[in-house]
């Protein structure tokens, strides 16, 4: 396993992304790899080539960094999301505020 994981990684590098972790994961899948790459065609080729090994299943997340989601939200033309991480029953998960900035208060 370890040798496929390595030719893997160098696939991924010669198309011009880069491997930065890879976990083993206790859940729905064996091992989770966080890689970047210039755009998504790359990750699409890459998850061909890792699909195409056999017995594989992938699943492509698009991440944001922090700098990245800010400016997506600062854009949006009618006002501020919130998004509220809650355990409640019938509590929405996301806010939205016209042209105002609401903190929101963990009771």
């Amino acid at each position: 396993m370890v040798a496929e994981l390595i030719s893997l990684q160098e696939a991924l590098y010669l198309l011009g992304g880069v491997h930065h972790l890879v976990l083993d994961e206790a859940g729905k899948y064996d091992i989770v790899c966080v890689c970047e790459a210039p755009d998504g065609e790359t990750i699409a080729k890459w998850a061909l080539a890792v699909g195409s090994k056999g017995a594989v299943r992938t699943e492509t997340l698009r991440a944001y960094t922090e700098d990245e989601y800010r400016k997506i939200i600062s854009a949006l033309p009618w006002g501020v999301v919130e998004l509220t991480l809650s355990e409640s029953p019938g509590t929405p998960l996301l806010n939205i505020y016209p042209g105002r900035v609401v903190p929101h208060v963990q009771s």
